[in-house]
């Protein structure tokens, strides 16, 4: 591995590198911070939306497994079909320091009985009961979903971040440093040789 010549000029390289590093360093340590705040505050979201979904989905999955006891697997499948629509949402998206973040935006799921296209008088309140819990669920899907989101992307660039700085601070920086002493001490080698042969010389012969 070839070294850089110990000239002025490269040791002024060095040092600039290392000053840059250097930097570099604090602005990611703050950016790093920063974004463990970030993450802190997404976990404690996330974690309340895993566990109302969890409620949620409980309640849809009992209230369908009755739905199905009153009218039977084929006649909800039916009844489901008939009922089938798209669900509408608008996607904006926001950064939090370089992570971009989704927002989603959608009409609220939950419909009242009667727009849901099926006869009320030929289905029994459990149908009911199992649309209206399923359509809060997507509801609530929907509107928290992004925390979850949210709180992946901060941890995958929190991680990234963490490598940076150790990659700056474990080996950028000390090659640098190692660099920038080694040309300095073979500069003032390189000076105290002219000076020697400098006093060799006033002495002559």
């Amino acid at each position: 591995m070839s070294r850089t010549p110990p000239t002025r000029m490269a040791l002024l390289e060095r040092r600039a590198a290392l000053a840059t590093a250097t930097c570099g360093v604090e602005i990611l340590r703050a950016k790093r911070d920063a974004l463990l705040r970030e993450l802190y505050q997404a976990a404690g979201k996330a974690l309340e939306f895993r566990t109302r979904a969890a409620e949620l989905a409980s309640r849809a999955a009992t209230a369908l497994a009755r739905a199905e006891g009153a009218e039977g697997a084929p006649a909800l499948t039916s009844l489901a079909r008939a009922t089938e629509r798209d669900v509408l949402v608008d996607i904006d998206v926001r950064n939090v320091w370089g992570v971009r973040v989704p927002r989603i935006m959608s009409v609220p799921t939950v419909r009242r009985a009667s727009d849901r296209g099926y006869g009320l008088l030929a289905t029994s309140a459990s149908v009911d009961d199992a649309a209206e819990t399923h359509e809060k669920l997507v509801d609530f899907v929907l509107a928290q979903a992004p925390e979850e989101i949210r709180l992946r992307r901060l941890a995958s660039e929190l991680r990234r971040t963490a490598r940076k700085v150790a990659t700056l601070e474990r080996r950028v920086m000390p090659r640098l440093r190692a660099e920038a002493e080694r040309i300095e001490s073979s500069l003032e080698e390189l000076a105290r040789e002219d000076r020697f042969r400098l006093e060799l010389l006033r002495q002559g012969p």
